[in-house]
């Protein structure tokens, strides 16, 4: 099921930016939430959430937009595979000898909230690792 709002092109040329030096965090996440609304990943905000990805290595994102018959851009687990694919976009993470992966998804938790969550896969010598990623609604 896609997202309202597409968030990961926004988030991984932002993101690249700041972990690139051209712009500082604060600015980065303010352009990406500009776009797509507020994020939290888990109880995070986006923010801290990628200062955290930073300080366990992170040293890029990916964009992957696949399309049925056209995995652009997925080297991960079937299962993430298949979700990414269903969402239609998802982020890659690098970090060192691994990768994490966002696919963020419509969440619907009653009149007061319309957001997007996010499952997250890991692969790389440590095991897999699921956050979620969510959108608190403007309302």
């Amino acid at each position: 099921m896609r997202a309202e709002s597409p968030i990961s092109p926004p988030l991984v040329a932002w993101g690249n930016a700041w972990l690139s030096g051209h712009v500082g965090l604060d600015e980065a996440v303010d352009q990406v939430e500009k776009l797509s609304g507020p994020a939290l990943v888990g109880s995070l905000p986006l923010r801290r959430y990628l200062a955290e990805l930073r300080v366990d290595g992170l040293s890029e994102l990916r964009l992957a937009l696949p399309a049925p018959g056209d995995p652009l851009g997925l080297s991960g687990p079937p299962a993430f595979n298949a979700a990414a694919l269903e969402a239609g976009e998802a982020v890659i993470a690098v970090l060192g000898d691994r990768a994490l992966g966002l696919l963020p998804s419509p969440d619907v938790r009653g009149s007061s909230y319309a957001g997007c969550c996010s499952r997250c896969t890991s692969r790389g010598r440590r095991g897999p690792t699921c956050r979620r990623w969510r959108r608190p609604s403007a309302s």
